[in-house]
């Protein structure tokens, strides 16, 4: 009997160490494999981190996600699953509560960590009209207003291939779409 997915892992690698145990259709992970990434992940955390903490894993639907979650059980820490596609004060939320010390992210996640792990909405300012010759990037509207990226909001458009139709995406000027989700 398992009393644990750690304890189950160990039990099936040794009667089935080539056997595929997780596929998301991209990639496929035998049980071996799985282990060796997972052990790859708890190294690291015991390294860095005490048992008994929190490690947030903002992964995707994909083999990967598992291995994340297993390597944090590996390291004596509890996983806290995120997702990506909950608002920003609802995961500052979270945070909040469950204080992590690191965060494990996949690369469709991974610009949205340093925004909730250094959110900061600085002091509310009031809107005005402010004239801007010849500045077309954000970094110009940067150096011209002397702010931080962080502190800019871009609007970025995309029309589709299939209707013709206009995606107007609105985000932090230091950050980029991810063309991937944008689908």
């Amino acid at each position: 009997m398992f009393t644990s997915p750690l304890d189950y892992l160990r039990q099936t690698l040794a009667a089935h160490r080539d056997k595929t145990v997780y596929s998301d259709g991209e990639r496929s992970l035998t049980f071996a494999q799985v282990a060796d990434l997972a052990l790859a992940a708890a190294s690291f955390l015991v390294g860095h981190t005490k048992p008994r903490t929190g490690v947030v894993v903002m992964s995707g639907r994909h083999v990967l996600t598992p291995v994340a979650f297993l390597g944090t059980a590996m390291a004596g820490c509890f996983y806290i699953p995120m997702d990506a596609s909950l608002p920003v004060s609802r995961l500052n939320s979270i945070l909040s509560v469950a204080r992590p010390e690191h965060m494990i992210a996949d690369r469709a996640n991974l610009e949205a960590a340093p925004c909730l792990l250094t959110n900061d909405p600085g002091l509310a300012a009031p809107l005005e009209k402010v004239d801007t010759p010849n500045v077309r990037t954000i970094d110009e509207l940067c150096d011209f207003l002397k702010i931080r990226p962080q502190q800019t909001c871009k609007a970025v458009m995309y029309q589709r291939n299939a209707d013709d139709s206009f995606v107007v995406v609105f985000l932090r000027g230091d950050l980029d779409v991810n063309e991937t989700k944008l689908r």
